[in-house]
């Protein structure tokens, strides 16, 4: 017996209000909070790290050295919680993009200074 306005967890099945239901892989998939909490949890266990491991020593991804730890920036996204590639490689990296993308770094700086500015342009001379 569904009542008006309320839908069976496709997951659970329990019957839950059609606004505290929530699309899960397609349209048809209507998932209820508790089902996609728990969905989440089980994801967040699998790609997280079991047991504190210590590393002292990591391979660049880009030269392919292994070099000691401090030598990467951290990256809280990662597992490791480093950079894949080295400072060297990654500052490299950076100015090679700074160099290539000159226009848009001079564009985006202006556009930044023009409304610190309070949408005043201060540079006519």
């Amino acid at each position: 017996m569904n009542q008006e306005g309320m839908k069976p967890c496709s997951k659970c099945g329990v019957l839950t209000l059609l606004a505290d239901l929530y699309n899960y892989g397609s349209k048809d998939t209507l998932w209820c909070q508790a089902c996609v909490n728990n969905q989440y949890n089980a994801w967040k266990a699998r790609n997280t790290l079991e047991e504190a491991v210590e590393i002292t020593e990591k391979r660049c991804g880009v030269c392919k050295r292994v070099k000691p730890v401090k030598d990467f920036y951290k990256d809280r996204a990662n597992k490791t919680g480093l950079r894949w590639c080295c400072k060297k490689c990654s500052d490299k990296q950076a100015k090679k993009w700074r160099r290539h993308n000159i226009k848009h770094i001079r564009e985006y700086a202006r556009i930044w200074q023009t409304n610190k500015r309070g949408g005043s342009n201060n540079d006519a001379d």
